[in-house]
């Protein structure tokens, strides 16, 4: 039971851990800058002039042109009108078609719910980030008790979590790919690895990145087993063809492959906050990419050799983001939505190993060590 001793016990533990606290004091004022923007309204849609912007006031002119470029939230709109890849007018108001087109399952589930009416979608947008998040937040107090960890510090973190709070406020599809991770993550504790393979497939199709925490997995077990590919192994790879097929299908339709568009997205490892200093120099978002960096190195230092599948998790996020270039570190909103998975599964890792060891017990630690069942 979550009494007031209990808490207090718990934030002296937070305290007593500098790094968790300096987590969610990073998070905490990213956030409350997100949340100074006002409530979300259909301005925040970011729609551009130079791309979607061509064709939302014939579609839907409730919808305000918010600057000349815009952000990526528009795209998710313009493709929610044509998931298929059928209509060239849409395909022509995407900065990089193919590259936007690869993270569609968010997008299809809003032309989904809206029932061919348009005025719908950009209510839909808002509606399925929503539910994402709950869903997110469901998965975290599930999973805490899983791992017999109070679930007080990972709701705070997932509440406070800058790169999620961003994708509620500007309907993104990072907040539906990490949920989706999360239940993904959560049915696989449980040991129901075909409803969890099936969920990473649609977190992947929403977002391609997050087909790293799935292999992950498979890597812990290949390292681990006896087999080269053991059972749970074979089913994640399995599901994980889908949006390889998606990605083939997509290079059919518009002749280019998604990770030929994904520009300046990655660099040598390290090397894009030195781009950053170039291109803006001593800025916040210089320092807020410093701050990045710095935590992807003392992850890959502190674990160095992954013993469960968690921290194999952790050290891979850590060491692909390690590799993130000048489009992904040149502004916090980005480097915040790039990091989602990585903070979240990092406060599940560093809970587990440093604040409760010794005192909790692990309710699946024979199966985190072994993830061979």
């Amino acid at each position: 039971m979550l009494t007031m001793s209990n808490i207090s016990k718990i934030i002296k533990k937070i305290i007593d851990q500098k790094i968790l606290l300096f987590v969610l004091f990073l998070q905490v004022i990213t956030t409350i800058k997100f949340l100074s923007y006002g409530l979300p309204s259909k301005k925040d849609l970011l729609i551009g002039e130079k791309y979607v912007g061509r064709i939302s006031k014939k579609f839907d002119p409730s919808i305000p042109i918010f600057s000349e470029v815009g952000y990526d939230s528009q795209f998710y709109w313009a493709i929610a009108l044509d998931p298929f890849i059928r209509n060239q007018e849409v395909i022509n108001s995407l900065d990089s078609p193919s590259y936007r087109y690869q993270r569609i399952f968010f997008p299809f589930l809003v032309w989904l719910l809206s029932f061919g009416k348009i005025p719908l979608i950009v209510y839909n947008l808002y509606f399925i980030c929503l539910l994402s998040y709950l869903l997110g937040l469901y998965a975290i107090l599930k999973i805490s008790k899983e791992l017999s960890i109070p679930p007080f510090i990972l709701v705070l973190l997932y509440i406070f979590n800058a790169g999620i709070v961003f994708s509620l406020i500007h309907p993104l599809a990072d907040l539906l790919a990490s949920s989706l991770v999360l239940f993904a993550f959560l049915l696989w504790l449980k040991n129901k690895f075909v409803l969890s393979a099936v969920v990473f497939t649609f977190a992947g199709l929403s977002k391609e990145t997050t087909l790293l925490v799935p292999l992950s997995i498979i890597l812990f077990n290949l390292l681990n087993s006896k087999k080269i590919f053991n059972k749970q192994s074979l089913i994640l790879l399995l599901f994980i063809v889908i949006p390889i097929l998606w990605q083939v299908f997509i290079r059919y339709k518009l002749g280019v492959w998604p990770f030929q568009q994904s520009y300046n997205c990655f660099n040598f490892p390290y090397f894009g906050i030195f781009e950053v200093f170039k291109k803006q120099g001593a800025s916040k978002n210089f320092f807020a990419a410093v701050c990045m960096i710095l935590f992807y190195i003392y992850t890959i230092i502190k674990i160095r050799f992954p013993k469960n599948v968690l921290e194999t998790i952790v050290y891979v996020q850590a060491l692909f983001l390690s590799f993130a270039g000048v489009a992904i570190l040149e502004d916090v909103h980005s480097s915040f939505r790039a990091s989602i998975i990585f903070f979240l599964f990092f406060s599940l890792w560093y809970c587990t190993t440093n604040i409760y060891k010794g005192e909790f017990v692990y309710s699946r630690e024979k199966f985190l060590k072994n993830g061979l069942d």
